[in-house]
C-alpha cells in the first residue's frame, strides 16, 4: 500500500521540482533520483526528522545512499558561498546576495519548501513566564523585560538572530543581551538545565518529536516557555501561572506555544519556514530525495516528528 501512494506523488512532485528556481538545469553524473550516493548538508536543529527521512528513503530505494552531514546555519552558509554542497536544508529561502554568489559560481539551483520548524524557546523549570514577542524583543535589546541575563543560542544563532536582529533595526534598537554560544542543541538544553538565569533557543524537533525517546527525555529537564500576545493588564512584565487565562467560561488562553497548531494556525511569533535545495545541476540523487520528502509518505513522516508539513496530508474519507 505504501509503495503504490509513493510512486505517482514522487513523479509528480520531480515534474514540479523543475520549475522551482528554472535555471536551465542540466548535466550528469554517476547517479539519479532513485540510485546512486550523495552528500547532503542539514541544519543540526532538525537532525531528529532528516533520519528518520532518509532511512525511509533508503528502505524504498536500496540502491540509492544519503550521507548527512549536519552543521549549523553559519556553517552551511560558508560551505554553500564556496560551492561545496549539492543538497541541503536552510531555514530560510536564498537571498539576493545568495544567488548573486551562486551565479558567480556557475551553480543552478532547484528549491522547494519542505516543512517549516519554530525557534523555541526554552527556561530552566525554576523560571516560569509567559513573555509577549515584544517583551522578548524589548530583553533582548537589553531591557529588564525577563527575569533573566543571558541567552544561549547553538552555533551563532542562525535564522533566529538574523530575524531578531532586523526586527529591533526596525524598532531603531540593537541586539545588546549577552549570548552565549553552544557546539549543539543538546549543549543548549544543558546550560538551561543548570542556570535559572539563562534562557535558550532550539529547533523544534528536538522537543517535539513524540516518537523519539530522547526527544521525550529531553523535555522532562526544561520548561518550554509559551507566548503572551500582550503583557497583562496589572501592568507586570509577564503573566506568571497564576494569572494565565484558561479556556474557561468563554475565555481563551493566552498561551502561544512553538508546537504544530500554533505554526498552522501562525501564531508563534518565531516561525521557520525550511527550504529544500537541489545544487547538482542535474536530476540526481538529491531531487530524487527532495521529491520524497515532499511526497505523501515524507509529508505524513514530518507531521507524525512535530513538524509542520508543507504539504498538509489529507485524509480520505470513502462514502459508502
Amino acid at each position: 500500500m505504501f509503495n503504490r501512494y509513493l510512486l505517482i506523488p514522487v513523479s509528480f512532485i520531480l515534474f514540479l521540482l523543475s520549475g522551482c528556481l528554472d535555471m536551465n538545469h542540466q548535466g550528469s553524473g554517476n547517479d539519479i533520483p532513485t540510485k546512486g550516493e550523495v552528500t547532503m548538508h542539514f541544519d543540526r536543529s532538525d537532525s531528529f526528522v532528516i533520519e528518520q527521512l532518509i532511512h525511509q528513503f533508503e528502505l524504498e530505494y536500496p540502491k540509492a545512499k544519503i550521507n548527512p552531514v549536519y552543521l549549523s546555519h553559519q556553517e552551511l552558509l560558508e560551505l554553500l558561498n564556496k560551492g561545496e554542497i549539492k543538497g541541503v536544508f536552510l531555514h530560510r529561502s536564498f537571498t539576493n546576495d545568495d544567488k548573486t554568489v551562486l551565479g558567480k559560481n556557475n551553480i543552478k539551483v532547484r528549491s522547494v519548501m519542505v516543512f517549516k520548524s519554530s525557534a523555541a524557546f526554552i527556561c530552566n523549570k525554576q523560571l516560569d513566564i509567559v513573555p509577549s514577542k515584544q517583551q522578548v524583543l524589548n530583553w533582548l535589546a537589553g531591557e529588564s523585560t525577563i527575569a533573566a541575563q543571558s541567552l544561549v543560542l547553538y552555533g551563532k544563532g542562525g535564522r533566529f538572530l538574523e530575524e531578531v536582529d532586523s526586527l529591533l533595526r526596525v524598532q531603531g534598537k540593537l541586539l545588546m543581551r549577552k549570548i552565549h554560544s553552544c557546539n549543539s542543541p543538546l549543549a543548549v538544553m544543558d546550560k538551561v538545565k543548570m542556570d535559572p538565569q539563562t534562557l535558550g533557543v532550539i529547533g523544534l524537533n528536538w522537543l517535539a518529536d513524540d516518537g523519539d525517546s530522547l526527544s521525550i527525555a529531553l523535555r522532562k529537564d526544561i520548561r518550554v516557555i509559551a507566548f503572551s500576545p500582550e503583557t497583562n493588564r496589572s501592568g507586570n512584565n509577564s503573566l506568571t501561572t497564576e494569572e494565565r487565562p484558561e479556556t474557561n467560561g468563554g475565555m481563551v488562553s493566552t498561551k502561544i506555544y512553538p508546537f504544530q497548531s500554533q505554526i498552522a494556525d501562525k501564531t508563534y511569533p518565531f516561525i521557520e519556514p525550511v527550504w529544500g535545495y537541489d545544487l547538482q545541476g542535474y536530476s540526481g540523487l538529491v531531487s530524487g530525495f527532495l521529491s520524497f520528502v515532499c511526497s505523501h509518505p515524507g509529508q505524513v513522516l514530518i507531521k507524525k516528528s512535530g513538524l509542520y508539513p508543507a504539504l498538509p496530508p489529507h485524509r480520505t474519507i470513502e462514502l459508502q
